[in-house]
């Protein structure tokens, strides 16, 4: 199997070393960007002068249409999301074959008129002896993905276009088409190469693997494997290999038996590289699953760690990535600090981590930073001793610290500690001590740190609202999860949200959900993400009586507002909380306690953000 290089970035370079170069010149530059310059200049091709017409006429698009027939007619399904997701972010969806033309178009949003005029259209052809550098022509140039930013492209017409372009490969690994997202420059998003090289590469699976892709069960396994380090087949029983995961496709077939390939016939030990691995074999109905976990070479055999984080919902491959590498983090010493917008679910991860540790059997203890004044979270954090101030209790109190020995410490909204309790916690890291509240007796402790924050850290770091000391401790093992409107998997989520609310409500089986209630689903930017979701369907459930419908949904839009909107994609994670609070003060009708509840913070906590993000509440 042919390995997958790793994707090519044009950044732009200026506009004088644009034009150096069209003068004959070798400005200093991105060696990158100069090599694929220099080869649209030995094609021949123009940079100053309008990009040639090039578009094939009907008959030749149908011919070559015909060639990828089972991919073309995949894709209107299998891209369906993306589109959607797409054009709402004005960015048009090419697939194109190897000579770059372009063979379906979906989407475009506001940038379908400009699309047109760039000739970004079906039939166009985009191939680097025709354009330039490009991020299609360029792909199938370098057959690797490419993001060719503005003025990286080699034509004048182009400098006003952003591309993410990724190949699509056979079973084998050659390349057979290109899948390809463009917009304006100024709508420069770097998720969106995330979103469009995960699109290829679920066209890509359902092309290679076609039977899989109608069985659900297999479908999510091999999503799954996709994202694996660990080397893994599909076999049939008679042996015939039906699927093997990137890891496995890296050994080039070493570990392959010369018999047929069954799993009675596997070893149960092979050694690859000095390596030595353990074959497991485990029937996936109606396949047999086989996996090769590495053998530890320790004088005391480990314990395996957990393979996944319970509870958390995965089919999305940035989840799924962020879910991976937590069960991986899981069983070592290493703090975690999660970023990820309000209602994600960094809680839940959280806990996923602490039940995959060693730490299981001892408590898992919360505590939001943001839900307490000033003056009372360092008490909430460390305890109280007997006196500590007027109105403590008698005896004195335990803080979470304390709470949490032997266990799991999770710190929501980390960056909303004050300074002065940021240097305690810093000198608690440092060995496990700490003083209570008024006290002056030392209390050691020992617990697993993990955090949470939807905020800029290092942003505030660098404005002096954040120790760079203490980032640097809590900072051990970084993970995110993306907000609901970046991910692919929202039917699936729905799904199994449903499933969990219908059985809390003890509920006979799962409603449907209309046609029209999924379009209102799937339209909706979920700015409250998870927890927004989930109250939603919580809301149709009741209402709910056969089937879900739109009636049954609460009203998702914002006052004022018209219909359901979409952040800004290039949004940062500042703006997208300061956004979601005035959303929440706009649906609540300016009541801030309702606002707060609907946010899961404090009354406090929602004054403060107002504050922050110049929110008037008078």
């Amino acid at each position: 199997m042919v390995s997958t290089p790793a994707p090519l970035l044009l950044a732009a370079p200026s506009q004088s070393h644009w034009q150096r170069f069209v003068d004959g010149a070798d400005p200093d530059m991105p060696d990158d960007v100069m090599h694929a310059w220099r080869r649209a200049r030995a094609l021949g091709v123009s940079p100053d002068a309008p990009t040639p017409e090039a578009v094939v006429d009907e008959t030749s698009l149908r011919v070559r249409r015909g060639q990828l027939d089972r991919l073309v007619q995949d894709a209107d399904g299998v891209l369906a999301e993306a589109a959607r997701r797409l054009h709402h972010r004005d960015h048009v969806l090419l697939l194109c074959d190897l000579d770059g033309v372009v063979l379906r178009r979906w989407a475009g949003g506001a940038f379908a008129p400009e699309a047109d005029a760039v000739r970004l259209i079906e039939g166009s052809v985009w191939a680097e002896n025709v354009r330039g550098t490009n991020a299609i022509g360029t792909a199938v140039a370098e057959r690797r993905a490419v993001i060719c930013q503005g003025r990286a492209h080699f034509s004048r017409d182009h400098h006003s276009i952003i591309c993410y372009a990724q190949m699509i490969r056979d079973l084998h690994g050659q390349p057979v088409a290109v899948l390809d997202a463009t917009a304006r420059v100024d709508r420069v998003d770097p998720g969106l190469a995330r979103l469009v090289f995960g699109a290829a590469r679920d066209l890509e699976l359902v092309g290679q693997h076609k039977a899989l892709a109608d069985v659900p069960h297999l479908w999510a396994a091999v999503r799954l494997l996709e994202a694996s380090d660990t080397p893994a087949w599909l076999v049939e029983e008679n042996g015939r290999q039906v699927y093997a995961n990137p890891a496995a496709r890296g050994l080039h077939h070493a570990v392959q038996p010369a018999a047929p390939f069954s799993s009675s016939l596997w070893p149960e030990r092979v050694t690859i590289g000095g390596q030595a691995f353990q074959c497991v074999c485990e029937p996936l109905d109606p396949f047999v699953l086989v996996r090769l976990e590495p053998v530890l070479s320790m004088v005391r055999a480990a314990p395996a760690p957990p393979r996944a984080i319970s509870g958390m919902y995965a089919e999305d491959p940035a989840v799924v990535e962020t879910v991976t590498k937590a069960a991986r983090f899981a069983p070592t010493t290493l703090p975690v600090l999660l970023l990820a917008e309000t209602g994600t679910g960094k809680e839940l991860l959280a806990r996923g981590v602490h039940a995959a540790s060693p730490r299981r059997a001892g408590p898992f203890v919360a505590l939001n930073c943001g839900a307490f004044p000033d003056g009372l979270v360092e008490a909430e954090l460390f305890g109280t001793a007997d006196g500590a101030f007027t109105g403590a209790r008698r005896g004195g109190r335990a803080g979470r610290v304390q709470q949490a020995n032997g266990g799991t410490l999770f710190l929501d909204e980390v960056a909303e500690l004050p300074v002065r309790v940021q240097a305690s916690l810093l000198r608690f890291l440092e060995d496990g001590t700490f003083f209570a509240v008024g006290g002056d007796a030392p209390v050691t402790v020992d617990v697993r740190l993990v955090c949470a924050t939807c905020r800029d850290l290092p942003a505030m770091v660098a404005d002096g609202r954040f120790r760079e000391d203490l980032f640097y401790r809590i900072r051990g093992a970084t993970l995110s999860l993306p907000p609901v409107r970046e991910r692919r998997d929202v039917r699936g989520l729905v799904g199994a949200l449903l499933e969990q609310l219908a059985r809390t409500q003890r509920l006979p089986q799962v409603p449907p959900v209309s046609d029209a209630a999924w379009a209102q689903l799937l339209a909706h930017s979920w700015p409250g993400n998870v927890r927004e979701l989930k109250h939603a369907l919580h809301h149709a459930l009741v209402l709910q009586d056969g089937v879900i419908e739109p009636r049954h949904l609460p009203d998702l839009s914002v006052p004022g507002a018209g219909p359901a909107r979409r952040l800004p994609a290039a949004s940062s994670l500042a703006d997208v909380e300061g956004d979601a609070v005035r959303a929440a003060l706009a649906a609540a009708g300016g009541n801030v306690s309702a606002a707060a509840r609907s946010l899961g913070i404090a009354r406090s906590s929602l004054y403060r953000k107002a504050k922050r993000y110049g929110i008037d509440l008078t």
